[in-house]
């Protein structure tokens, strides 16, 4: 119960801090970012930064990151994330994918904002990460 009552938290933090903004790149062209407080993924560019600090992502990192962005704050099942890298959900699939979850873990480790948290029995969510207590 306290874990459902923390996601409906995170959908609400995730609409007020997070946005799907439009600009321009100094080619003049025009391109996507998603921005969720201090995390900013460059759609066009396939970049991430976290604090301003760039962030070194694979292309199936970049890949997750994206799709758990554009889901903040709610788990999306381990089948769907599986399903855009693979035809199928296998043993092996569902392995290599909690790997993936792992490294990109670490890599947003930085983050202050966000964290990348298992879902029990649900999947895998970009969760808005509490206020430290000062």
């Amino acid at each position: 119960m306290a874990q459902e009552s923390r996601l409906f938290a995170s959908r609400a933090q995730a609409r007020h801090f997070g946005r799907i903004e439009s600009d321009r790149a100094a080619t003049g062209r025009a391109g996507q970012q998603i921005v969720l407080r201090d995390l900013r993924i460059e759609l066009q560019e396939m970049r991430v930064l976290v604090g301003g600090q760039p962030l070194d992502l694979t292309l199936q990192e970049f890949e997750l990151l994206v799709l758990l962005a554009q889901n903040a704050g709610r788990p999306v099942p381990q089948r769907e994330l599986a399903l855009t890298f693979w035809d199928e959900l296998t043993p092996r699939h569902a392995r290599h994918l909690s790997v993936l979850v792992a490294r990109l873990r670490a890599k947003l480790a930085g983050s202050k904002a966000y964290q990348v948290e298992t879902v029990r029995k649900r999947g895998y969510g970009l969760m808005f990460r509490a206020a430290e207590p000062t």
